[in-house]
């Protein structure tokens, strides 16, 4: 494992994805725990006794938690805090298996931990705890959720580490993942949302491997969020000629016609693509598909501003 040089894991915060996101808030659509119906504020707060720490007081927040104190002092108004006050409690669960290293200027790997840690800042400028699982066959690292000061450098880190390239099937990680969050919250799982080569595996039976994670999750009360992160090569195969393929988990070298197998390659994969979007629709889970080309300020902030207007 190479050592992270100081800082150098901030590449991953594009200030011009962090400064298109702005004040967007991730909008849970589903009531979990801490997180009632959309509404940021949970409706439990100060019921503890036990006194935490402070925070800036917000239009709408209730008076009577006002530190006079502090206003006395500084002319500004904050609000006490308490242990028991239940903000979202995000997991970020990001896919390092071996296909997710494809692409060579910007692989999926990159884009998706660009993802990762454009969610991670917004979520913890709300003050909201966010955890991270990095997986391919199994659990690779997993940090709790957090809110404190210095946690997004600790993320950043650990995505910096992290390497893309075991051959794997990631669903084995996820259920695991599934039984360790216990507590009631925000899933995002970043991946490309493929499985290694299983003869007579078909499409539906693939797609029907991921909506079995997806719906262990919802089973165990989270809102759930999918961003399928593709490379282009993946949807439009603009191959031209013979190409050899090499296998990104250890398969062996593939010589193929592309000219002669591009009409069966779309429509396959157009099939899943849709089969997958429609599963996460009925299972209530959030689908978005990003692709490494797309400018990631531009598709970032879609998505969550489609999330708040819903």
């Amino acid at each position: 494992m190479q050592e992270v040089t100081r800082h150098a894991y901030r590449r991953f915060l594009d200030p011009q994805v962090l400064a298109r996101l702005g004040r967007l808030d991730l909008m849970a659509r589903h009531a979990v725990e801490g997180f009632m119906a959309g509404l940021h504020k949970s409706p439990f707060h100060g019921f503890s006794s036990e006194f935490s720490e402070h925070r800036q007081y917000m239009p709408g927040d209730p008076m009577k938690f006002l530190d006079w104190r502090v206003l006395a002092r500084s002319d500004r108004l904050y609000l006490k805090r308490f242990e028991d006050e239940t903000n979202l409690q995000a997991y970020v669960l990001l896919d390092c298996s071996g296909t997710m290293a494809y692409g060579d200027d910007m692989s999926k790997w990159t884009y998706a931990r660009m993802v990762a840690a454009s969610l991670c800042h917004v979520l913890l400028g709300q003050r909201d705890a966010v955890g991270l699982a990095l997986f391919d066959h199994k659990v690779r690292r997993w940090i709790p959720p957090r809110s404190s000061g210095g946690h997004l450098d600790a993320l950043l880190v650990e995505m910096s580490r992290q390497e893309a390239g075991e051959i794997t099937d990631p669903t084995l990680a996820l259920h695991n993942i599934a039984e360790r969050a216990r507590r009631r919250g925000l899933v995002i799982l970043i991946s490309d949302l493929l499985l290694p080569p299983t003869p007579g595996m078909s499409t539906s039976e693939m797609v029907a491997r991921w909506v079995s994670v997806l719906k262990h999750f919802r089973h165990q009360g989270h809102d759930v969020i999918v961003f399928h992160v593709l490379h282009p090569d993946e949807i439009d195969f603009g191959f031209s000629g013979p190409v050899e393929f090499e296998g990104l988990e250890g398969e062996d070298p593939l010589l193929v016609d592309t000219g002669s197998i591009r009409h069966v390659y779309r429509e396959q994969v157009g099939r899943y693509l849709d089969l997958l979007q429609r599963e996460c629709r009925n299972n209530r889970v959030d689908y978005h598909r990003l692709t490494t080309s797309d400018q990631l300020d531009l598709a970032l902030s879609s998505c969550l501003d489609k999330r708040r207007r819903l």
